[in-house]
């Protein structure tokens, strides 16, 4: 249940970002990393000896959560504007 909270804030992340069109790209792997790192402290996971490991998995399930959305939102646009 843990690896769900990195999932649903990077949904929450691409949702955020689809708001910013011109900055997405730039802005995106940075909040990414950020957000990764904020759900492994909750999960409590920056105490280990593994921290960066951690944080690395963490921001790469944050980037896909996004990333799903980010794709989803944009079909739903192009289908509303078709």
């Amino acid at each position: 249940m843990q690896e769900l909270l990195p999932v649903f804030l990077g949904c929450m992340t691409g949702a955020a970002l689809c708001r910013r069109r011109a900055r997405r790209w730039a802005i995106g792997p940075l909040a990414c990393v950020l957000v990764g790192a904020v759900a492994s402290l909750i999960n409590g996971e920056l105490d280990s000896s593994f921290a960066g490991l951690f944080v690395s998995f963490d921001a790469s399930l944050v980037w896909l959560g996004a990333a799903v959305t980010t794709g989803l939102v944009w079909s739903w646009r192009r289908s509303r504007t078709s």
